[in-house]
């Protein structure tokens, strides 16, 4: 197989939040990888050491009907574009893809990426954008500048209850509700080298524009009953939460202190990857894990996420963030209608004050997002433009 000798020239700039990383197109302001050609391009801007090494690819689009109807001609949606909340034209799309090429849903960090990309070469300090279009229902979202310098914000609304095709028939209650409990959810113990024996954890699952499962320590018991001690889910979460946040009363021994963190990386990765790839018909469309613990009831909490996009721990999740901090309101453990959600991967090496997301609860319910999307660089990649026979 022979490949064509002259290359498509992509220009592109490369985002940051919180080590969340992007290589965002702009397609509003000149061509960009085809649609047919999108799938591809996001294999090499998402490669490490072989292409940008970024975790997704964005495509700033303009929503006007010959690009929708380009992506229904290609992906068969969405069925057609809403209006933003002011009854006006949603001017923008956004769009994601994955490290295998297929589309997300919606992305909170990534929004807030396209804010400040908005702002910086349009001069737009606030915009309607068009998410969730694989969904068939396409979600308009505004995205801004927000209070202090250098902070974006992202609309994400309020959660919504659990679409269907992400979740087994019965794994929650039908009238869950937006909060779906859920007990006793089973992974392979990587303790256990004969692979025998099994984690057990109850959590709630929570929509934010992406499929959650969220295991809150302070409500991570059994759902009968929290409190009981002896519960294998409760023994299972203490193991778990002691081992993926750090804490002055488990130091790690022996000479490298650093096992302890990569040995909670390896751990999360397995329950992860458990979910995500050893179970296809428990969640065949992955599902994302999420694990967050309250430090201050006044509106802290720390979280680590398993995206099921790229398989693995992101440094920063935002729809993640506003999944945890909606579920701690909820169950009444934090006070107040503001969030502060730390990433603890990328605190890790960035522990000051700013290493952080903002959640703020709405009248209504609905969340806010606000965060500090860097402009790292903007440079182009050279795509092949594809086999021939």
């Amino acid at each position: 197989m022979q490949v064509r000798p002259h290359m498509a020239r992509i220009p592109f700039s490369f985002y940051s939040v919180l080590g969340n990383t992007f290589a965002l197109v702009d397609e509003a302001a000149g061509p960009g990888p085809s649609e047919a050609e999108k799938s591809r391009f996001a294999h090499l801007a998402c490669r490490d050491g072989h292409g940008i090494g970024a975790d997704n690819l964005l495509a700033l689009q303009r929503a006007v009907p010959a690009v929708l109807a380009d992506i229904r001609r290609h992906r068969g949606y969405p069925p057609q574009a809403p209006t933003a909340g002011n009854g006006g034209p949603t001017p923008f799309v956004f769009r994601m893809f994955e490290p295998d090429g297929s589309e997300a849903l919606c992305c909170g960090n990534g929004l807030l990426a396209m804010a400040r990309h908005l702002d910086l070469f349009y001069g737009l300090a606030a915009a309607s954008i068009l998410t969730e279009l694989p969904a068939g229902e396409p979600v308009a979202r505004a995205i801004g500048r927000g209070e202090a310098p250098g902070c974006y914000s992202a609309d994400m609304d309020a959660p919504r209850a659990m679409p269907e095709g992400f979740l087994p028939p019965g794994f929650i209650a039908r009238d869950a509700g937006v909060f779906g409990r859920f007990r006793n959810f089973s992974a392979p113990d990587p303790a256990d080298g004969r692979g025998e024996a099994a984690l057990h954890l109850s959590g709630y699952a929570v929509y934010t524009g992406e499929p959650h499962l969220v295991f809150l320590e302070q409500a991570a018991g059994t759902a009968d009953a929290p409190d009981a001690p002896d519960a294998p889910d409760t023994k299972d979460a203490r193991r778990i939460f002691a081992q993926l946040f750090d804490s002055p009363s488990r130091p790690c021994p022996g000479p490298d202190p650093s096992r302890c963190r990569r040995e909670s990386v390896a751990l999360l990765r397995a329950l992860g990857l458990a979910a995500n790839s050893r179970s296809p018909g428990l969640f065949p469309r992955g599902i994302n894990l999420v694990f967050a613990r309250v430090t201050d009831t006044a509106g802290v909490l720390e979280y680590r996420c398993f995206e099921r996009g790229i398989r693995k721990e992101t440094l920063a999740c935002g729809t993640g963030a506003v999944a945890a901090a909606a579920l701690a309101h909820h169950l009444g453990l934090v006070a107040g209608p503001r969030v502060t959600a730390r990433p603890v991967r990328c605190a890790w090496a960035n522990p000051g004050p700013d290493t952080a997301l903002t959640l703020t609860r709405r009248p209504g319910g609905a969340w806010t997002l606000t965060g500090r999307p860097v402009l790292v660089y903007r440079a182009w990649a050279d795509q092949p433009a594809g086999p021939v026979a």
